[in-house]
């Protein structure tokens, strides 16, 4: 039995006119007749059923996470001492999470485009307006999670974080092979005073 309702589509069968069916029951009685011969187009990406997924995905993933990190511990830990470790884990990853995207994309380096600037394609884009940093810093980059490799991060999400530093080769040198400009701050005080200089940059007062 279903568990609940996401949401209500309506699905439209459109052939051309000189479809020998003009009935559903005849297209498929055709369609059976005729096996590999017919073609279909989908609505795809941004469709009634893409959406739907995309939204039980988000759903099971938010429940899947108050799952495990806290419905879990105050099962096995029924205390209230548990309430300050927890409150002390979400304020570090909060703020790792805060300072890596800032330093990635809050910096001087980075461009910022709006929407009638976009005149490149998707992964010139992702260049444009990301910075990688410390990419030599293996401790960090086992830390984050090789989110300081932000660029390769963007072009490869599905790829695992130990291959960004290998890729990041590839695509600097793919990047000069195309005249595109490859951002990448060194050290993790570089980035983080190229973060500094683009706060006060933001913080100053206006020219008149």
């Amino acid at each position: 039995a279903p568990v609940a309702s996401l949401a209500r589509g309506m699905a439209v069968l459109v052939v051309a006119p000189s479809f020998p069916a003009s009935s559903f029951s005849e297209f498929i009685a055709y369609a059976k007749s005729n096996k590999g011969k017919l073609s279909l187009g989908s609505g795809g990406v941004g469709s009634v059923s893409h959406l739907c997924w995309a939204l039980f995905g988000m759903l099971a993933g938010k429940a899947l996470f108050v799952s495990w990190a806290f419905v879990l511990p105050a099962v096995l830990h029924p205390t209230w001492r548990l309430l300050p470790l927890w409150g002390l884990a979400i304020f570090t990853l909060g703020n790792v999470l805060a300072a890596v995207f800032q330093l990635a994309h809050c910096v001087g380096e980075a461009e910022f485009l709006g929407s009638e600037r976009v005149e490149t394609d998707w992964a010139e884009h992702q260049v444009a307006t990301t910075v990688d940093f410390a990419p030599a810093n293996a401790l960090l980059g086992w830390y984050l999670g090789g989110l300081n490799f932000q660029v390769e991060h963007h072009l490869f999400p599905r790829v695992c974080h130990l291959h960004y530093p290998a890729l990041a080769r590839i695509v600097e040198e793919t990047c000069r092979t195309h005249g595109v400009r490859y951002r990448c701050e060194p050290t993790l005080r570089g980035a983080l005073a190229a973060n500094v200089r683009w706060l006060r940059r933001m913080g100053a007062p206006m020219a008149a």
